[in-house]
């Protein structure tokens, strides 16, 4: 087991390391290889099968649109009706084969009245079934031993129903017979304005009736080839033309208008286009048999949208939701190169096995398509060629790099070769091989080849739906990737505290184990050293037992009131259904109730292997990369001067900010509020400690982590598996709003989700849900809970309001910022956050800006999107923006907060929060050119200054977290020092490169002129930026990182460089020993740093001269003196992060 430390320590400025996977941070050695892992997909053209699970549509027939948006569609084959919401939710299947009331054989036609009921032709069963909105039977139409092809419902509730003889009948609402008429072959039929229309598939006639069945008037179809069905709406006549899978439309004259469709897959074509319905604004909802989908149009044909079913029906359209997917998470591509090939009757490489593998194979993956025979042989003979040949990726100077093969098929192949060759490279070149069964029960070959190639028993894998797929070969490749290494070193990380304390993280690290989190608070010494230990929290949530643990979260939507303790399993029922959900599964109460006990901390899963499954465990899990807060008493600034009138101290002084500070509102008087450290972990909670005692108060599981709890859950004996949970950092403020201060908490999920959520801690002992929000980029839904708990779910598809638009949300790694953002002549709370992280992958999400409402449940006031370049980079903004009020300089004339930040390209930007200019208006500044080859990326919140000229100045570096061990002669990263001489007014400008920045790599006290738009130091071979830059009397402290060129299964070596703020050129080095060093924090003349890898020492500068000492993770010494600076940045309180 290996002890990895986290440090905070007692400053306004946080830096953390932003290690990504949830596996040990790199640097550390066999971590810095990334394993080489090539996908093998089976396209062969049984994985175009429709997967005919629950969720999904096998050949819809017929399809109606309630008064609610509600979609009813009937499945003929599978004897069954469908409803979805609006946004394409599954709610309900009704049906099944059978008989009796309320089940069908062969449903064909369905059409809802006035009430949202459904009527439904059961075909074979020769009648018509009335059917309430929730699936419950009412009421049969019994046509007489006729085939029922046809039913629609009038405004005033009489139905009519068409038979195979031609025959057509009509009941009133009360199932009284009233008359009958024939027509030929009626398969469609739809009520509209005191009519009823009529389309017969073999003459090819059009035939509008009265009420009473006396022909109106009757017209030709356009092209006639077996239209099957009709939907009459005050836009005109619709129908079907089945045979060349066209919708038509007619004018209510029956004169031909237009026509759209044809024969294919694309979002504007069918595959047999079967059944029509329409909704109340006109759109068009068209039943696409083949293609498995229920596909929306407006009245003239323009597509829209697919709302119910589609491509993801099929094994190979799920077999690539997965793959992208897994290219798409931080926590996989970190650790791992990726690559692609495609097999069937022959194999092809795709994408070769890199560093932008995943990128790569993302845009690449979609157009695949089923085709031809399962022939494994080609393929692992390819697979072999590749991996031998010139273009291998596997690093010859790194004996401890990993390779997998992983093979995915729905088959069965003859093995002739394959499993000889995947045993070939597994003894001679360590290529393991997996087998993946993707809606198979396998077979002999499945196991043969994971034999052969070194992974059995732990493949082969079978899943018979996407959810399950990637959960479980998610899990494998992660543990695949760091099971096998060694980490001997911690991270250190650098945060909060009160009164000369520092608090320190610590977790063990055990393969297949929860990781062992530790927290504890330090007294600092007067020198700046660390002194005795105060608590430490792991130990004492050890001794607390489980069930007098407050832990609570919010599912009112499965119908579990909010309280503090109501994550038990007394509510098994709710927190099944949420947990569970949407993964394809339905779990036992037994596996519900061991998950949910082991949340708690009792050894359920049995990890010690003892054989007691009931004893308790560890709880507390580790704190990997939130950043804690800790707050007490209400304490911040307010000023009623002149000079002041635009600052928030300002504004708190017109609101009474003293009747907060000084009142009772806080569950005692509060000047006398407990300090409470908060802080995210890894087992799923964002924990309240008592800063004096260490003790839990409470724990909150936010309704955006309940759906990752079961991945904790594993297959194998004695485990379980190590997940993202709340891993961002708290931001707390005191707001104003509803007529009373209020101290609220907002925490992103970090890599563990792409959603926030917000909280009530003016009482800690009390603390009450605000509101959170969530994007599912998979199932492409958004998920909002009020602060009553109640949440609204919203599909992609349906359109999302402005206000609930959270679907640019990545990964949730930019802590917010807390502001009063000018509104009109007051102010309203907003909190200000990047869109997060996307892997550099998916341009779907993670390019954006929002601002959100915190006076209104979290509502999107705007979202901002940002350019992404063609430099084979997704653009994301996964660092925290820098804010400049007027409460942190005093030359912030304005009221609000002008921002700045970097995103990953490493663009420079500036937005506009202010009552100056435009509200929102954002200008690029600058360009740092980067690209995948280059490694140029920005990770880092930007650090400011004031400089001597008066300018405001903004600090970063670049380097691509996520390959810190990747090495070659492309990467050019830098440090850069940027000028903005419009500040404090807000100036759109053209952006610039390093063409407008002077090179002080090596030019001694060369200065930017005026000209300049500021300086720029390249960084040595391979080096990358591993921390937000500090800034202290003139000087910028960068961070360094550079992996082991001599043997990259060794730890690379860290230093840290000091700058001149104004001209860039290096004042200092220091080399920081091996291990990977955090961002520098400066407290009282002191450079606190964090670094990975054990040891003690002395520290010392290029002459050698002793400047500081290294214990264990940390390193403390002296900066190099400087005069201090004619300007600075302030930082307002504890509670705002700027």
């Amino acid at each position: 087991m290996i002890k990895l430390n986290l440090l905070f320590s007692s400053l306004l400025l946080i830096f953390a390391f932003t290690a990504e996977a949830k596996s040990p941070p790199p640097g550390t050695g066999k971590a810095d290889v990334p394993a080489n892992i090539l996908i093998m997909l089976d396209t062969s053209g049984s994985m175009g099968s429709t997967t005919n699970t629950k969720n999904r549509l096998y050949k819809p027939f017929d399809t109606a649109v309630d008064s609610k948006g509600n979609i009813f569609v009937v499945e003929y084959d599978q004897h069954r009706v469908k409803k979805y919401s609006a946004s394409g939710s599954l709610l309900k299947t009704i049906g099944g084969y059978g008989r009796s009331n309320g089940k069908f054989r062969y449903p064909w036609r369905i059409d809802v009245d006035d009430s949202d009921n459904i009527y439904v032709s059961d075909a074979y069963n020769d009648r018509i079934q009335k059917i309430d909105n929730n699936g419950s039977w009412l009421k049969n139409f019994v046509m007489g031993g006729y085939y029922v092809t046809g039913v629609t419902v009038d405004s005033s509730g009489n139905v009519y129903g068409s038979g195979s003889s031609g025959t057509i009948k009509k009941w009133d609402k009360n199932g009284n017979f009233v008359r009958q008429w024939t027509s030929a072959s009626p398969y469609g039929m739809s009520a509209y304005d005191g009519s009823i229309y009529i389309v017969q598939s073999t003459s090819g006639y059009i035939k509008k009736y009265s009420e009473n069945g006396t022909l109106q008037s009757q017209w030709n179809v356009y092209d006639n080839q077996s239209p099957y069905d009709i939907e009459v709406n005050a836009n005109g006549i619709y129908l079907v033309n089945t045979g060349r899978s066209y919708v038509q439309k007619y004018s209510l004259n029956g004169v031909y208008s237009n026509q759209w469709g044809g024969y294919g897959t694309a979002n504007n074509r069918f595959r047999q286009a079967w059944g029509l319905g329409s909704d109340s604004s006109g759109n068009i909802y068209v039943s696409d048999r083949y293609n498995n989908a229920v596909k929306k149009f407006n009245l003239n044909g323009d597509y829209i949208s697919t709302p119910a079913g589609g491509n993801s029906g099929s094994r190979l359209a799920e077999a690539k939701k997965v793959i992208k997917k897994l290219v798409s998470s931080s926590d996989l591509t970190k650790g791992a190169n990726f690559g692609l090939m495609k097999w069937h009757s022959r194999a092809q490489m795709l994408v070769n096995i890199d560093s932008s593998g995943a990128s790569k194979i993302y845009t690449t993956v979609d157009s695949l398509y089923a085709s031809g025979g399962t022939y494994l042989d080609n393929a692992m003979q390819l697979a072999q060629s590749y991996f031998s040949g010139s273009s291998s990726p596997i690093n010859a100077n790194a004996n401890c790099q990993k390779n997998f093969l992983i093979v995915i098929s729905d088959g069965y192949w003859y093995d002739r070769q394959a499993s000889k060759i995947a045993e070939n490279l597994y003894k001679s070149k360590g290529i393991q091989t997996f087998a993946i069964g993707f809606h198979t029960g396998g077979g002999s070959n499945y196991t043969k080849l994971a034999k052969a190639g070194g992974t059995y028993p732990d493949s082969p894998l079978y899943s018979d739906n996407w959810q399950h797929l990637y959960e479980t070969l998610s899990n494998y490749i992660r543990q695949a990737i760091s099971s096998r290494l060694t980490f001997s070193a911690p991270v250190i990380m650098p945060g909060i505290s009160s009164s000369d304390h520092l608090y320190q993280s610590t977790f063990t690290y055990k393969k297949d184990h929860q990781w062992k989190g530790e927290l504890t608070k330090y007294k600092l010494k007067s020198d700046g050293t660390v002194g005795n230990s105060v608590w430490e929290a792991g130990k004492k949530l050890d001794a607390k037992s489980e069930s007098s643990r407050q832990i609570w979260t919010i599912a009112n939507n499965a119908g579990i009131s909010t309280s503090l303790n109501n994550f038990t399993t007394s509510n098994l029922s709710g927190l099944k259904n949420l947990i569970w959900e949407n993964s394809g599964k339905s779990p036992t109460d037994a596996e519900a109730t061991n998950l949910i006990n082991f949340v708690r901390g009792i050894d359920a899963y049995d990890e010690d292997g003892d054989g007691n499954s009931t004893e308790k465990r560890w709880k507390l899990g580790d704190v990997y990369h939130s950043r804690l807060a800790v707050v007490g008493p209400p304490n911040a600034k307010t000023s009623n001067k002149a000079d002041d009138v635009n600052t928030e101290a300002y504004y708190r002084y017109q609101k009474n900010y003293d009747n907060l500070k000084n009142g009772n509102r806080c569950g005692i008087a509060c000047p006398s509020r407990k300090e409470v450290v908060y802080v995210g972990a890894n087992d799923g909670m964002l924990h309240a400690f008592d800063s004096n005692t260490g003790s839990e108060l409470w724990a909150f599981i936010p309704p955006t982590m309940l759906q990752s709890l079961r991945k904790m859950d594993s297959v194998k004996a004695n485990s379980s598996h190590s997940v993202y949970g709340v891993d961002g950092s708290p931001v707390v403020k005191d707001i104003y709003y509803g007529g009373k201060w209020r101290t609220i908490l907002l925490t992103g999920m970090g890599r563990g989700g792409h959603g926030y959520f917000a909280m009530d801690v003016t009482n800690p002992n009390s603390p009450s849900f605000l509101f959170a929000f969530q994007n599912d980029t998979i199932n492409k839904q958004i998920y909002h809970w009020d602060a009553s708990g109640n949440r609204v779910d919203l599909g992609y598809v349906a359109g999302i309001p402005a206000e609930r638009d959270y679907s640019k949300l990545g990964e949730a790694w930019s802590t917010p910022v807390i502001m009063a953002m000018p509104n009109g002549t007051t102010r309203k709370w907003v909190a200000v956050f990047g869109a997060g992280y996307n892997g550099g992958v998916s341009t779907d999400y993670g390019s954006a800006v929002y601002v959100i409402d915190l006076e209104d449940e979290g509502k999107v006031l705007k979202k901002i999107d940002l350019t992404d370049v063609s430099n084979n980079i997704a653009n994301s903004v996964p660092a925290t923006l820098t804010a400049i009020t007027p409460d942190t300089t005093s030359k912030a004339k304005y009221k609000g907060a002008m921002f700045y930040f970097s995103d990953l390209e490493g663009k420079f930007w500036k937005l506009n929060l202010t009552n100056t200019g435009s509200l929102y208006e954002i200008t690029q500044f600058f360009d740092a050119e980067a690209t995948q080859e280059n490694d140029r990326m920005a990770f880092f919140q930007v650090t400011p200054s004031i400089g001597n000229d008066g300018n405001l100045w903004m600090y970063y570096g670049t380097g691509n977290q996520q390959k810190l061990q990747r090495m070659s002669s492309t990467i050019k990263n830098r440090l850069y020092g940027i000028k903005d001489e419009n500040f404090p007014k807000f100036k759109a400008v053209n952006s610039s490169t390093i063409t407008k920045l002077k090179n002080t790599t090596s030019t001694g006290g060369i200065c930017p002129t005026s000209a300049d738009l500021g300086w720029y130091v390249d960084l040595d071979a391979h080096e990358k930026v591993t921390g937000k830059l500090a800034l202290s009397n003139e000087t910028v402290f960068a961070s360094r990182y550079t992996p082991n060129n001599n043997n990259i299964c060794n730890p690379g070596s860290s230093k840290l460089t000091e700058h001149n703020f104004a001209c860039g050129n290096t004042l200092r080095g220091t080399n920081l020993g091996e291990g990977i060093a955090t961002g520098a924090v400066i407290h009282k003349g002191k450079v606190y740093i964090g670094i990975s890898g054990d040891g003690s020492g002395d520290i010392k500068d290029e002459q050698g001269n002793i400047i500081g000492s290294r214990k264990d993770n940390i390193i403390v010494f002296t900066p190099k003196s400087s005069a201090k600076g004619k300007g600075s940045v302030t930082y307002e309180s504890w509670r705002e992060v700027f």
